[in-house]
This record gives structure tokens, C-alpha cells and sequence, in this order.
């Protein structure tokens, strides 16, 4: 199941929607188009496995909080025991008052949050 939200009237400039997926069952490969935007995602479900891009074959495991930015090329994410995923998509640059990182920082890339924020990203995550 695929809920979309709009945000409310204070993060209207920064916030272009907020979404979730829910599928409880494993759905195999699923692929995410490139849409032009900054995704922050917090997982609740099963670790989600990203196919490298260099090595299709190979999986990088993203657990709890992460950030996929803007790309060119789809996603490719792997096999999971169930998905539980609530993120929110920003508009162009609404991303820099909560990361306070330039947009280039995340081109073409998937980064786990507590690289960008440290144990507060295990406290947003569990807010």
C-alpha cells in the first residue's frame, strides 16, 4: 500500500509530500525511478537492500534512517522481509535546513543518516 500526504501550511515551502509504503509480504526487486527530488526515508520494517550501482549484483544494506539524493539512474532495491517505510520528499532546496548540506552532497547517492547527523538520527527515528 502507497499513502502520499501533503504537508501542513509551515513546511508547505520546503516539504513536497510525505509518504509511506507498506507491504507486509516480500515483493522481490523493486526499481524507483529517478523523479528529481530529495527523498529522507525512516525504515520501520526489515533492513532494505540498495543494488550497487557500480555491481548490480552486489547489496548494500540501509537499516534504520537514510537519504537517497537526486539521480539520474533508478534504484534498484533488493528482496526484504516486509517493507514499513514513512519518508519525506522535499522540495528543491528544502532539504538544507535540516541537513544543512548543499544538494550536490547527495547526487546519485544513498547515504545512511548517521553519517549526516550522528545518534540524532537514532532520536528522529524513534520520534
Amino acid at each position: 500500500m502507497y499513502l502520499q500526504q501533503s504537508p501542513s501550511p509551515i513546511l508547505d515551502s520546503l516539504v513536497e509530500s510525505y509518504w509511506s509504503v507498506d507491504a507486509p509480504l516480500d515483493s522481490g526487486l523493486t526499481y524507483v525511478m529517478p523523479d528529481g527530488s530529495i527523498n529522507l526515508m525512516f525504515n520501520f520494517g526489515a533492513p532494505h537492500l540498495l543494488a550497487n550501482p557500480v555491481d548490480p549484483s552486489e547489496f548494500v544494506s540501509f537499516k534504520k534512517c537514510w537519504i537517497s539524493g537526486i539521480r539520474s539512474r533508478f534504484l534498484c532495491i533488493g528482496p526484504t522481509d516486509g517493507t514499513r517505510v514513512i519518508g519525506v520528499r522535499f522540495k528543491p532546496g528544502g532539504q538544507f535546513p535540516f541537513l544543512k548540506c548543499p544538494i550536490s552532497e547527495f547526487s546519485h547517492q544513498v547515504f545512511e543518516m548517521d553519517l549526516i547527523w550522528g545518534r540524532r538520527g537514532d532520536f528522529v527515528h524513534e520520534q
